[in-house]
């Protein structure tokens, strides 16, 4: 059972699993849970059924075989503690661990639409002060390409082209915007923020043939959501992306879903930089910007060398307090420089 929106939105840890499930011809019950405060995590335990002891096999501390339940599966299950025991006097294999991602249905299918979730997505606290301004000085709703959820005071929904093709759309409620705002002092990560990754006919055409409509593979929309958060961690002042991501297919008759659980790396609250975003900023225009980091990222080498300058950025832009191993980030002269150019 796929996770609600309502279960992941500022949730500190969110059940993504618990049923029975295998690894190779070993059958247990596996939970997996994804602990998203204070930081990422996905976690997972695997207890073996039956009357006699099944040890799933181990190769370099992880499982040689994926766990697999009903319509669920962990492909790669990093193992970090085995324990043995019983059980009613039957002998038990329990093991725990830790995994990178996990997935949920045929990822290998193709979507139309793609919904997906982001960690301290600041950025668009800082653009709601914006716009809020911007509606009272010139007295209009928004925006062209961007509007208010609702009320400005309920929160920021704003929807732009990145492409000929597909529309992404980012809506931050006002709970989330409270609780990102630099005023509250609050730590670590929360999902703060819905996107949407879609077709901008589907909202003007119902009836529109679904064999017309184009679709990507998880995969694929994986790759633009990666450019997208790269886009977007420049002007969060730190990392974020997709920590969840679900793909939904339309037929004639039924709706399909699958999706895919990140652990992403992501800054925690209280070290992200101060954001370039002003009152005077246009995020709409910024993430119009997606398709010429795009084709930026396809050129050598900056494919490489932008991951490294966004380190140096980040470190440039660092809060005072914020340490690592208990000591300042250091940022030396040339990586400023870079950072600035």
């Amino acid at each position: 059972m796929l996770p609600k929106p309502t279960d992941l939105l500022l949730k500190q840890k969110v059940k993504l699993y618990n049923n029975i499930a295998k690894s190779g011809d070993c059958v247990g019950c596996l939970h997996a849970d994804l602990q998203v405060y204070p930081s990422p995590r996905i976690t997972w335990e695997f207890e073996t059924l039956g009357d006699m002891a099944c040890e799933p096999k181990k190769a370099r501390r992880k499982l040689e075989n994926p766990l697999v339940g009903s319509w669920f599966s962990i492909e790669e299950p990093y193992v970090g503690r085995q324990g043995w025991g019983t059980v009613v006097g039957q002998p038990r294999v329990s093991l725990g661990g830790a995994a990178r991602q996990v997935h949920y249905g045929d990822l290998d299918n193709r979507f139309h639409s793609f919904t997906f979730y982001l960690l301290n997505a600041r950025f668009q606290e800082k653009s709601l002060e914006g716009q809020k301004w911007v509606e009272k000085l010139i007295k209009v709703e928004g925006k062209e390409g961007s509007r208010d959820a609702g009320q400005a005071t309920e929160g920021r929904l704003i929807t732009v082209s990145i492409d000929n093709t597909w529309n992404i759309g980012l809506e931050t409620r006002q709970e989330a915007l409270t609780w990102l705002a630099s005023n509250q002092s609050n730590i670590g990560t929360l999902i703060t923020t819905v996107g949407r990754l879609y077709h901008p006919k589907d909202d003007e055409s119902k009836s529109r043939k679904m064999t017309e409509t184009p679709t990507l593979t998880m995969g694929e929309a994986q790759e633009r959501l990666n450019i997208l958060s790269r886009l977007l961690s420049f002007a969060n002042g730190g990392y974020l992306g997709p920590l969840f991501i679900k793909g939904v297919r339309q037929s004639e008759t039924d709706l399909e879903f699958a999706a895919t659980v990140l652990a992403y790396e992501t800054t925690p609250l209280e070290q992200l930089g101060t954001s370039w975003i002003t009152m005077d900023s246009d995020l709409g225009t910024y993430m119009r910007c997606f398709t010429a980091l795009d084709r930026m990222l396809s050129i050598s080498p900056w494919d490489e060398v932008f991951n490294l300058i966004l380190i140096w950025y980040f470190q440039a832009i660092q809060p005072s307090s914020a340490q690592v191993r208990g000591k300042p980030w250091p940022v030396v002269a040339n990586a400023v420089g870079a950072a600035l150019a």
